[in-house]
């Protein structure tokens, strides 16, 4: 068993039906470094991804954007959607655990090496590492459907909104 098949087996019985409730189709082509999710609302498409760590570690980031199709002929909306992918759309960011550049924003099984000394544990549960990605998700939501950047978020694209604060909403 590799070091993220737990973690892995926790987000494909938890989070592939949350994605699925939602309106998202789920995209395995690119497997096991990524699985997509893709959802249209009306001339908009809204894009996730699960990006895991490329050296094996239990560890992933979630990147998201959003595209319109505003410019494509209606008999190819439906395709172009499909094609869609979180880090070349429109607007594009990702979702952190926490903000920050460092591996410590990602979400992750295994507990870094200075909480270890305080937890007196190495890792974590995989079914708590996937309950932060569901409690955070409404920032992706909000970021679809307002434009509003979360507090657990950064847009690399052109004209984000203020951030969210962690008390409000």
């Amino acid at each position: 068993m590799g070091a993220s098949t737990s973690l892995r087996a926790a987000l494909k019985k938890r989070l592939i039906p949350f994605a699925e409730e939602r309106g998202f189709s789920v995209d395995h082509s690119s497997q096991p470094i990524s699985t997509t999710f893709r959802r249209r609302r009306d001339d908009m498409v809204h894009a996730f991804d699960i990006q895991w760590d490329k050296g094996g570690r239990p560890r992933f980031v979630v990147n998201c954007g959003m595209s319109s199709l505003r410019a494509v002929p209606d008999e190819k909306k439906e395709s172009a959607s499909r094609e869609i992918w979180p880090f070349a759309a429109d607007e594009s960011g990702r979702l952190f655990r926490r903000r920050g550049l460092l591996l410590g924003s990602w979400f992750r099984l295994d507990v870094p090496a200075y909480k270890r000394l305080f937890l007196f544990r190495s890792s974590y549960e995989p079914d708590a590492v996937v309950s932060e990605l569901l409690v955070l998700f409404p920032e992706l939501e909000t970021w679809w459907s307002l434009g509003v950047v979360g507090a657990h978020m950064r847009i690399d694209s052109p004209s984000p909104k203020e951030p969210i604060s962690e008390g409000s909403v």
